[in-house]
């Protein structure tokens, strides 16, 4: 498993995921979903350019899994958020724990102090893969979120 670029082959296999995958569609609530690689691979890019995200294809074999990102960097802060999607096929705790590694290791090489992200009480899976890592967990909202930071300095 590798963490690659958003492009060609690898945003298909996104794009077909995003399409068709129903419990991954509910779950992530993205509203439509792109449906040529270009908006795709747009979309993106300019993400990229207006929040300095890193964006990444999960690539697993020769089929891109699912998508991560580190974005909203806080320059002073030095910190972003870790956030990433799989298709439900390919999901298990191995690649969670997998993955998460990959996207950690990212945000280390990119020098950051820390790395958050806000999910829901109910992605239990998700949860324990980042408290396995030492996060800080607080519950900040009445409907379930739970904010978790891991401090990497």
């Amino acid at each position: 498993m590798f963490l690659d670029q958003v492009k060609g082959k690898w945003s298909e296999d996104l794009i077909v995921i995003l399409n068709t995958d129903k419990k991954l569609i509910e779950s992530i609530k993205s509203g439509r979903a792109p449906r040529s690689v270009v908006e795709f691979e747009n979309y993106y890019a300019t993400l990229s350019r207006s929040n300095g995200a890193k964006v990444f294809s999960i690539v697993d074999g020769d089929h891109a899994i699912g998508l991560g990102m580190l974005a909203y960097r806080d320059v002073v802060a030095n910190s972003a958020r870790l956030s990433f999607w799989i298709g439900t096929k390919y999901q298990n705790e191995k690649t969670l724990n997998d993955v998460f590694t990959l996207l950690v290791d990212e945000a280390i090489k990119m020098d950051l102090a820390a790395i958050f992200d806000v999910m829901r009480d109910q992605d239990s899976e998700l949860l324990s893969v980042w408290e396995r890592y030492g996060a800080e967990r607080r519950d900040v909202t009445a409907d379930g979120r739970v904010y978790m930071t891991i401090h990497l300095k």
